[in-house]
């Protein structure tokens, strides 16, 4: 699915973009403020795509079949599993682990390459 004007891009691909600087690649946003965002992204790609609804808080998988999107497809599996489909739980879960995961699908894309930096003498982080 695509939602940005060029047409290539994910909603939570082009959030993740914004949330960056374009010079230094370094995040702009806290980053539990930046997982939260990419993993409500997440969740809004597979909604808009018909696989899941929210209705009263809680998420309900509205297809059987899991999205092309690797990234996508292991959320969805995840949530087939788990029972317990709290949004604001699976919000707090997806702000450990969104940025990671729509990091490594703009890697794998070739959008964005990662670049390690040194931060203070033990530091260490990541920009994109």
């Amino acid at each position: 699915m695509s939602l940005s004007p060029g047409g290539d891009l994910s909603l939570s691909d082009d959030l993740f973009l914004v949330a960056h600087c374009d010079r230094s690649g370094r995040p702009r946003l806290h980053p539990l403020v930046c997982g939260v965002a990419l993993g409500g992204g997440l969740l809004g790609e597979m909604l808009l795509a018909g696989q899941l609804g929210v209705a009263e808080g809680r998420i309900h998988l509205l297809s059987p079949l899991p999205p092309e999107d690797r990234t996508c497809r292991a959320l969805f599996e995840a949530l087939a599993v788990e029972p317990h489909r709290n949004l604001r739980a699976w919000l707090d879960f997806l702000s450990r682990s969104a940025t990671a995961a729509v990091a490594s699908r703009l890697v794998v894309s070739g959008r964005v390459v990662p670049v390690h930096y040194r931060r203070g003498l033990l530091g260490r982080g990541t920009a994109y």
